[in-house]
């Protein structure tokens, strides 16, 4: 299962996410793509779903509250972002790390300084839905590098994102 949380306007890039799962399951049917979230682009993506014949294999959840029972339950968790928007520290791949879930994010913004590539995910370009795909196709037969990577990401927010170290962090910058 692999799932993107996220909402559907213009600073996300559903149809990447969209046009990988096409090429996917083009050779592995029995992957199945969910997207989370909703927003003014929702019945665009719908449609181009259906115009691919991809009904079957995309599930359009729409908004949730209980995001982090979607992780744990996902192999995998994908946030792409549009090439034009400066993604910031995403909340969905916090979540998605917390939870044990790795990540495959698009590189723009601060999206490096939690997914770190080839330790808790994968970093890829922009728009990039064929390296998408190969990540996506290379991490389904590959337990033990997802357990590492899963592993390396709930440590690292354990680390560097918990709310004791945020907190202080905080304190350090604001009074010295």
């Amino acid at each position: 299962n692999v799932i993107m949380i996220a909402s559907m306007t213009k600073n996300k890039d559903q149809e990447t996410f969209i046009l990988a799962a096409n090429k996917v399951t083009k050779i592995d049917k029995m992957i199945h793509f969910y997207l989370i979230g909703d927003g003014i682009k929702r019945n665009y993506y719908e449609n181009f779903v259906k115009s691919l014949l991809l009904n079957n294999y995309i599930h359009f959840i729409g908004w949730a509250r209980n995001t982090e029972e979607y992780f744990k339950a996902a192999d995998l968790s994908i946030l792409t972002s549009a090439k034009d928007h400066g993604e910031g520290i995403s909340n969905s791949i916090l979540e998605s790390l917390g939870c044990g879930t790795p990540v495959i994010a698009t590189d723009n913004g601060a999206t490096e300084e939690i997914v770190h590539n080839n330790m808790n995910g994968y970093l890829i370009k922009c728009g990039d839905y064929e390296q998408l795909s190969k990540k996506i196709l290379y991490l389904r037969n590959d337990n033990e590098l997802l357990n590492q990577f899963s592993c390396y990401g709930k440590n690292l927010i354990l680390n560097k994102f918990s709310l004791d170290k945020m907190i202080n962090q905080f304190n350090k910058t604001m009074y010295n």
